[in-house]
């Protein structure tokens, strides 16, 4: 039993992991997109998404370690700090984009967020886009049905 405890809790550790490392993404899209939208060049919003990740973290935890004392014991290993901090980072790095511009973050995702698809064809797009057509409208009627249902 402790051996599954173990393994549920390595799990939900490496899926927290997981999902933290994907907020420089999500800051990226949400910084390129809002890029697209403007007619801009992308680039600056990937090149910031490296600086969220991975130097802006590890410039704060090479500061850290030379202005603290070398005798203090660390709770925390140096994995799950570099961790912390890129949440930390790139939380506040999206927050801001949300803040500066609330609106038009929704607009530009809604609109230009499948910008780096650029003008891919073939029939693996037509297939995929036809399926989100009628799951679209497989989902609107369903949706119509039960709001108009008297239970």
């Amino acid at each position: 039993m402790a051996i599954l405890f173990q393994l549920i809790g390595r799990l939900i550790k490496w899926t927290a992991i997981a999902i933290i490392y994907l907020t420089p993404v999500l800051g990226v899209w949400l910084g390129s997109s809002l890029a697209a939208y403007n007619n801009r060049s992308t680039s600056l919003a990937v090149l910031a998404g490296v600086f969220l990740f991975p130097i802006l973290p590890m410039l704060w935890e090479l500061r850290a370690q030379s202005k603290g004392s070398r005798s203090k014991e660390r709770i925390l290993t140096w994995g799950d700090r570099l961790t912390l901090r890129t949440l930390v980072i790139n939380f506040v790095a999206i927050a801001a984009l949300l803040v500066w511009q609330p609106r038009l973050s929704f607009v530009a995702l809604s609109t230009r967020g499948d910008w780096m698809l650029g003008n891919l064809q073939g029939i693996s797009c037509t297939v995929n886009s036809t399926e989100f057509i009628q799951a679209g409208k497989w989902f609107g009627r369903n949706v119509f049905q039960l709001q108009y249902k008297s239970f």
